[in-house]
């Protein structure tokens, strides 16, 4: 439940106008979905979690939670507005994102642009890295809080 834990930490996370669009269309998509269901106006969240996996030993995860269902750990990154859902976090990972930026790419695996293998998803690169793996997707946890 979304209780007393939850708090705001000052972490140097940027978001790309990419990011914030995606999080206003997730917003909007949420709402027309539970509308028969929920009258009122939830707010959703964008959460972010380490865990160990990928060439280089970890990497984050990404899945949408109603404020609700929030645990008590959680950290808020960008609080939700009326059109936009917001961003949280694990206390445990929050030392990973902290100077990183958070973004929303569209990627086609075709040359041709009418091509529907259209793959499209959130990342995070760590803005001072001076180590990136093989896959693009994990990092090495030594290596990325030590930077």
């Amino acid at each position: 439940m979304f209780g007393k834990g939850v708090r705001t930490l000052s972490l140097r996370v940027q978001f790309t106008p990419s990011v914030l669009l995606k999080l206003e269309k997730i917003k909007s998509l949420k709402i027309k979905q539970d509308q028969p269901f929920n009258q009122e106006n939830q707010d959703y969240y964008l959460y972010i979690h380490r865990q160990v996996g990928g060439c280089a030993g970890m990497k984050f995860t990404f899945a949408l939670f109603p404020k609700d269902k929030l645990k008590d750990n959680t950290v808020v990154l960008l609080e939700p507005t009326g059109s936009r859902a917001g961003v949280a976090t694990d206390k445990e990972s929050t030392e990973y994102l902290n100077n990183t930026v958070l973004d929303y790419c569209s990627l086609s695996s075709h040359s041709d642009p009418k091509a529907l293998n259209l793959k499209s998803e959130f990342t995070i690169r760590r803005i001072d890295s001076r180590y990136t793996c093989g896959c693009g997707k994990s990092f090495n946890p030594r290596r990325w809080a030590n930077n």
